[in-house]
């Protein structure tokens, strides 16, 4: 097989003519001057979510109109290489794509102009790749269009697309999400839906109560199935479509025991993500039902990090498991097929070293085409085309416009001890440029907290601090997930303690290496990153010259007690006292984890941020802190963005916000703060 790459090769001519030519795969010399402003970091990609169909004939993607909404256009792999648009609304954009079949595909909508607050649920469309036969499948609330084909048959907002089944037909599964009156999830129904006529049929019934997770073989069938009932999670199976369900697992829902299971694969083996045998990460094994019991050797694991149920690559024809994405250091795959094993090997040589390139390939085994997604720790994303009869590779676009990769900072993934010895993955990202270390840092920390936050791959936060001068340092506290369930579980009730003391360690660390200037720290953070950068200063004084708090947690008993929260009951019942503590056995804790109650003890700059109609951390945590910060003297920043939520849904304020963000560490750690 003959491979070929030219580096300098552009898109063809007739994608960059309908963009206007705003794809540009280099930035000019005069760009290269400055940094990028904050609108190339936060602005949305101007092409992205490229996938190929199920022959490998045609690929779809969401791309930007000249008015600035996200259309769906399709392209053929031959050539003309015309992107024809086929679906694109006047005051709405286009969302998630999917190939229902070769002929067909699905996509949701959003309204990526609009505050939180007029955002409505994504709706679900299906159009033809011609785009004829457009269809609503699911209502959304919002952007109601008078066609004649949008009159029957449409789903309730509740409705989700949960699959797509690649059967031939034209049918997909959905999702009924069930709530109870405070909108708490109870339960999870599905039913196979025909794209073309809207005919519904049910294809779960009698299954146990509070199901919200369900696996499928390779005929569509419901086989194993998850629930939460109070503090248990329950695994069930049935060995048939006659069969009775019957419980395979019993867990505690909240403490991260017990197996998931992900798939039934063309043998009817059922295949669940477990930590087992002597294993501190998840990892894929097959699960003896009669037995009750795991095989002996996973399937596949990794060492050091978990494997997560997202990134199994199957045969749609067979059911045969090809491969698995996984994310470890930084995304990759692993193919069990040949073939595909050595085509990623090719795509990989023949593309620049440190390249993650993830592969897109509709049904794999028999695609003659591949959109390949490459990306690194300095470059956001471009898109290939890999022909595999000819053996060749050619550039079709890149996801953001004035990005150069050569300006942009260079990210490493450390291993950092924590004051007790618990190794900490860190993501560090070293600015380029003029100056050189130590540099003014900001430690930059994820939400949830119990989430995988980082690899090292670009992001856009990290990159453009990077790029104002900044040294970023984001750690993996423990609690984080992806990392074993040592590090998860060393989490449990660390709230403001041995999870705030990482992010000083990781610090440290830095510190005593070069990179950081002591003198010029700041720690930022949204949601649970919001709460530990309020904490920061309270629990080591004098470390950071100032804070950067969104949509953050001030006082964790207002999280028990706040009735406006979307917190579920079982969650405040059952969860929050295992993750963070009891109110009553742990109420001096949590007490002194609190940065409202201790608000005395901050003496540094803050910039409070939050949504007016933020349900998951109500705006009530920020303004209490502003109000008690200002009677103690502190010099408070305020941003209250009105529609919002949890997050900025409108892009005009996540500009902004950055923006803000810019001239607040300029003043405080910034060149700005050299010169007072």
């Amino acid at each position: 097989m003959t491979w070929s790459f030219d580096p300098g090769r552009r898109m063809r001519r007739g994608l960059v003519a309908w963009v206007g030519g705003v794809l540009s795969l280099t930035a000019s010399p005069a760009a290269l001057a400055a940094p990028p402003p904050v609108e190339a970091f936060f602005r949305n990609p101007v092409i992205d979510s490229v996938n190929m169909s199920p022959s490998g004939r045609h690929m779809a993607m969401r791309i930007a109109a000249p008015d600035g909404r996200i259309h769906l256009a399709v392209m053929a792999t031959t050539p003309p290489w015309t992107p024809k648009v086929i679906a694109g609304f006047a005051k709405a954009d286009v969302d998630g794509i999917a190939w229902v079949n070769d002929d067909r595909l699905v996509f949701a909508t959003s309204k990526r102009d609009a505050a939180m607050v007029d955002q409505r649920w994504p709706g679900l469309y299906a159009i033809n790749r011609d785009g004829t036969a457009q269809r609503q499948l699911i209502d959304h609330g919002q952007f109601v269009y008078a066609a004649s084909n949008i009159v029957s048959r449409v789903l309730p907002w509740n409705w989700r697309l949960l699959r797509t089944l690649r059967d031939g037909s034209p049918d997909i599964l959905v999702r009924q999400n069930v709530y109870s009156n405070t909108y708490e999830l109870k339960s999870v129904n599905v039913s196979r839906l025909n794209t073309v006529t809207g005919e519904r049929r049910t294809v779960t019934d009698s299954q146990p109560e509070g199901v919200t997770r369900w696996v499928f073989d390779v005929r569509g069938q419901p086989r194993a199935v998850t629930s939460v009932v109070g503090p248990r999670l329950l695994v069930h199976w049935r060995a048939g479509a006659d069969a009775a369900w019957e419980t395979i697992g019993d867990f505690d829902a909240y403490r991260g025991e017990g197996f998931t299971p992900v798939v039934v694969d063309a043998d009817g083996n059922l295949l669940v993500i477990d930590v087992a045998n002597g294993r501190d990460t998840d990892a894929v094994y097959r699960f003896d039902v009669a037995a009750r019991k795991l095989e002996e050797q996973p399937l596949i694991g990794l060492k050091d990090f978990d494997l997560d149920s997202a990134g199994f690559v199957f045969d749609h024809a067979n059911g045969r498991l090809l491969g698995v994405n996984f994310r470890a250091e930084r995304p990759g795959s692993y193919w069990f097929d040949k073939d595909l094993r050595a085509v990623q090997a090719g795509i990989d040589r023949a593309l620049p070293e440190g390249r993650t390139n993830r592969l897109s390939c509709g049904d794999c085994s028999r695609s003659t085409a591949f959109v390949i997604e490459s990306s690194s720790d300095t470059q956001p994303g471009e898109y290939y085309l890999f022909d595999r009869k000819a053996g060749t590779l050619e550039r079709v676009a890149t996801r953001l416009s004035g990005i150069d990769e050569k300006s942009q900072g260079t990210r490493s993934f450390e291993r950092v001890k924590a004051r007790d010895g618990l190794a900490l993955p860190v993501v560090v990202t070293k600015p380029r440029g003029a100056g050189g270390p130590p540099y003014p840092t900001v430690v930059l920390v994820h939400g949830g907290p119990w989430v995988r936050g980082h690899d090292t791959l670009w992001d856009r936060e990290a990159q453009f601090l990077a790029s104002r001068g900044y040294l970023v340092l984001e750690t993996e506290f423990r609690g984080s997930t992806g990392y074993g369930a040592r590090h998860y579980r060393a989490g449990f009730k660390q709230w403001g303690l041995a999870m705030q003391d990482d992010l000083a360690d990781s610090l440290a660390w830095a510190v005593e290496r070069g990179l950081a200037d002591p003198k010029r720290a700041c720690i930022a953070g949204g949601s649970y990153g919001g709460y530990a950068a309020l904490m920061g200063p309270i629990r080591h004084p004098g470390t950071f010259r100032c804070a950067i708090s969104w949509m953050g947690v001030s006082d964790i008993e207002l999280m028990y007690t706040n009735a406006w929260s979307d917190f579920s009951d079982d969650w405040k019942r059952y969860g929050m006292p295992v993750l963070i503590g009891d109110r009553v056995t742990d109420a001096a804790q949590l007490a002194a984890t609190s940065p409202l109650k201790n608000v005395k003890r901050f003496d540094v700059p803050v910039l409070l941020a939050g949504g007016e109609l933020d349900r998951r951390v109500p705006i009530e945590h920020a303004k209490r802190f502003r109000d008690e910060a200002q009677k103690a003297g502190v010099a408070v920043e305020w941003i209250e963005y009105p529609g919002e939520g949890h997050g900025w849904g409108r892009e005009a304020n996540e500009i902004d916000f950055w923006r803000r963000v810019e001239g607040f560490l300029e003043r405080h750690i910034g060149a700005g703060a050299q010169a007072k």
